[in-house]
């Protein structure tokens, strides 16, 4: 069958198959900030879920120790990403890490995989970085070692893996799952 195609057509089909690529790449560009990747979670914001834990852990705490913040956008993201895990940069969509100033064990990490299906390697490696920050602050610290041992809190769910190391761990959590319950309702 022969179809000539006059301007008009023309111009119409050019506008659709931009209006297609312009969805493809609105769907892309989506991420842990975005669409929730593969397992079709809700889309995550990591400044808000940052904030928010952040929010909880100074609330919570009865003289919650300063703490800075560093992500993947951070200057060598590798090496900061390996002070608390085993798992490569590649693995991983976003992260922040806020760790205590001032000599205390407090620490919040939350790292989001691009693959749900490793968030669960992410949770043992952070597992087995909590030990080892316990077995350190034993050596001159062991009441910060308590601290770790008795409110120190890893976990997954869905693409995240998350420790949380400070009084309060409790409450810190709550704010994560409500941030992501929070995505799951938009």
């Amino acid at each position: 069958m022969n179809r000539t195609i006059d301007k008009g057509n023309a111009s119409y089909s050019l506008r659709i198959a931009l209006l297609a690529l312009l969805l493809v790449l609105a769907l892309e560009l989506t991420g842990c900030g975005g669409s929730g990747g593969d397992s079709g979670e809700a889309a995550v914001d990591m400044g808000t879920l940052q904030e928010q834990m952040l929010t909880a852990y100074q609330d919570a705490g009865d003289s919650p120790a300063a703490m800075d913040t560093v992500t993947e956008e951070s200057d060598s993201p590798e090496a900061l990403l390996a002070t608390v895990t085993d798992i490569e940069l590649k693995d991983v969509e976003h992260f922040f890490i806020s760790y205590s100033t001032e000599g205390t064990a407090d620490e919040i990490v939350v790292l989001c995989m691009k693959d749900s299906n490793k968030a669960k390697d992410a949770e043992e490696s952070l597992s087995a970085h909590k030990d080892s920050r316990a077995a350190l602050f034993r050596t001159y610290g062991p009441a910060e070692a308590a601290r770790i041992e008795d409110s120190g809190l890893v976990f997954s769910k869905d693409r995240y893996a998350v420790l949380i190391i400070c009084d309060g761990s409790d409450s810190v959590k709550a704010a994560f799952e409500k941030v992501l319950a929070d995505a799951s309702a938009e």
